[in-house]
């Protein structure tokens, strides 16, 4: 059974402080890349030199062409993933030790397959899951008590202060240097109805779309569906890896799959994957 890393955080800032298994990861990308660039190069190269009355052989060299742009384009897209959250995420965190912990490998057999695809069908189900959280809506009564804090405050601006002299027999009710704003005499004479019409109108605009949730709630269900996707695909890229060990052909990383968990660290805090994964 695979399990997901675990251990205390260790910071990093460079790619050369990366853990080896991200190292070693990166390193085997480019030198994909590198080797169906070079593939590329020389099949050209064949084919420029084949005679017009060669079609048979051009035609065969074409379709290696064709075979290894597609790689070069599945290897490149996989490299950039992983470049490109480099330079966006800065700091990683991982945990040591770095790699998965597996049993042997086993088998590749329909139940390898049929794991990797219960795994891709729950990471889009937490991704649709996680976006409904993000756009779930705020609880009212925290607009209510916003709204209270408001008219409360425009009501002690708009209080005239009032001075009497009794002996004298003067009293004086004035505001500052300035007469404030109409709305905030009226909050001072009619705190109450001001709020009440002010929450009426809040509550005709609020949205009732899913399940009201406080920003702890938002926070706390996030992180544990980060987790869960975290875990979920560090598994299934140690499941591919496994495959493609065993010289299964059709055993490839998706492309949008966390960059993180191709390169076999833990995701950073406060990193967007929707800017960076699509």
């Amino acid at each position: 059974m695979l399990t997901a890393p675990t251990g205390q955080p260790k910071v990093v800032t460079r790619e050369s402080a990366l853990p080896k298994c991200a190292q070693k990861r990166l390193a085997q990308l480019r030198a994909l890349v590198d080797d169906y660039e070079a593939a590329r190069t020389n099949l050209q190269k064949r084919l420029n030199g084949l005679m017009p009355d060669e079609s048979m052989e051009r035609e065969e060299v074409n379709k290696r062409i064709i075979a290894n742009n597609r790689s070069l384009s599945y290897a490149k897209g996989l490299l950039n993933l992983a470049d490109q959250w480099l330079v966006a995420s800065g700091a990683l965190a991982h945990y040591a030790p770095t790699a998965l912990t597996a049993a042997p490998p086993p088998r590749v057999g329909e139940a390898q397959w049929g794991r990797i695809e219960n795994i891709r069908t729950e990471v889009a189900r937490i991704k649709a899951q996680m976006i409904e959280v993000k756009r779930a809506p705020l609880p009212f009564k925290m607009f209510e008590e916003q709204l209270k804090v408001t008219v409360n405050r425009w009501a002690s601006e708009g209080e005239p202060r009032v001075e009497v002299d009794q002996v004298k027999g003067h009293v004086n009710a004035r505001w500052g240097a300035a007469v404030p704003a109409s709305y905030k005499i009226m909050a001072w004479l009619h705190r109450d109805a001001m709020l009440a019409k002010l929450i009426e109108q809040a509550r005709k605009q609020a949205d009732t779309r899913g399940t009201a949730m406080s920003p702890e709630a938002k926070a706390e269900n996030l992180k544990a569906l980060s987790e869960r996707l975290q875990s979920l695909e560090l598994e299934e890229v140690a499941l591919i890896d496994a495959m493609q060990s065993q010289g299964v052909p059709d055993a490839v990383h998706r492309l949008d799959i966390s960059p993180a968990a191709l390169l076999g660290v833990k995701e950073p805090k406060g990193i967007m994957r929707s800017a960076l994964v699509a």
